[in-house]
């Protein structure tokens, strides 16, 4: 997680949490800035990070919070 706190904050990552040893949650500032995250070079290196915490592939679901 502060690998994608490192890699994505100029992209608008606000915070994260771990919730219990299978997910995560990221909160970001704006819908725009996520998508530039998910489009950038650094989604790879984050992505291939996964391996070294579990031994799933990674599952990404996206929703808003009102």
């Amino acid at each position: 997680m502060p690998l994608i706190e490192r890699r994505w904050k100029r992209y608008g990552v606000q915070s994260w949490s771990c919730l219990y040893a299978f997910g995560s949650i990221v909160a970001w500032e704006s819908k725009e800035g996520f998508q530039k995250a998910f489009g950038s070079p650094e989604v790879a290196k984050i992505v291939s990070d996964v391996p070294k915490f579990s031994n799933k592939r990674a599952v990404f679901l996206f929703g808003s919070k009102i």
